[in-house]
């Protein structure tokens, strides 16, 4: 079916989708934005420059991965639906995403490419982070216990991570090795190998040859309900963007 124009003011030019005369279509569009309070509303933008047409509530809810978006009618057939992430979405958080359409709801989904880098070393009182500029896992102490370090960071999903031995520039001649112990969403435990001995370190005090560069890239979708720690993305907050969506619907 081919999609046309039909000329008029706002209120009476809407598309029409073949021999389908306008009676018979419905629209749903607007925007979302999270709120920053509680994480699982999308509200939907009614201002002065913003007017959502065709949803149902003030807002849609998230749980997971997934944005609930329901309309305020029932459809009985779906013509065409498209959801586009806004300028800070996709040019700053690298985010895109997409809709599973049904005839009384839409699923939004969204996913991040981004990889994110710091080192860290013991400086002898305490743990130094350094993250890359555009890199911010933020790193954060969360404990040490013979031998193995475990930090948090913010939001970066998945196991794709690697750790690599860090000479600070050739001051540290003789760096441990470290090794993965055990990933998640927002948490890395580490683990060293002393070459001289090749045993795994279990020192009840970290040692300054306790160096590394830690690189994790961003795997599978992103988590849309605040949970994860998913509310910052690569040192951006996730509140401070919005999708957009347009569907045209039989009625």
């Amino acid at each position: 079916m081919a999609l046309t124009k039909v000329s008029g003011p706002l209120t009476t030019g809407i598309p029409t989708a073949g021999n389908l005369p306008d009676s018979e279509i419905g629209i749903v569009a607007g925007t979302v934005r999270q709120d920053d309070t509680d994480r699982t509303k999308w509200y939907f933008i009614n201002d002065a420059s913003h007017e959502p047409v065709g949803v149902s509530g003030t807002y849609a809810t998230a749980s997971g991965g997934t944005i609930t978006l329901n309309y305020d009618t029932t459809y009985s057939e779906v013509i065409s639906m498209v959801v586009a992430p806004d300028e800070t979405f996709a040019n700053q958080m690298n985010i895109s995403c997409g809709g599973s359409v049904g005839l009384s709801r839409v699923l939004i989904s969204a996913s991040s490419a981004f990889t994110g880098a710091f080192t860290l070393e013991w400086t002898g009182s305490a743990w130094s982070f350094i993250s890359g500029t555009a890199q911010l896992l933020d790193p954060t102490f969360v404990s040490y216990n013979a031998g193995t370090l475990t930090l948090s960071h913010d939001y970066c999903r998945g196991a794709a991570i690697t750790v690599a031995p860090w000479s600070d520039g050739g001051e540290v001649l003789n760096p441990y090795i470290p090794l993965i112990k055990t990933v998640g969403q927002d948490q890395v435990a580490i683990q060293w190998i002393d070459t001289t001995t090749g045993n795994i370190v279990t020192d009840s005090t970290p040692s300054p040859r306790m160096k590394a560069l830690i690189t994790k890239t961003n795997a599978q979708g992103l988590f849309l309900d605040g949970t994860n720690n998913a509310t910052d993305i690569n040192g951006i907050d996730m509140d401070l963007g919005n999708f957009w969506f347009y569907g045209i619907f039989k009625k």
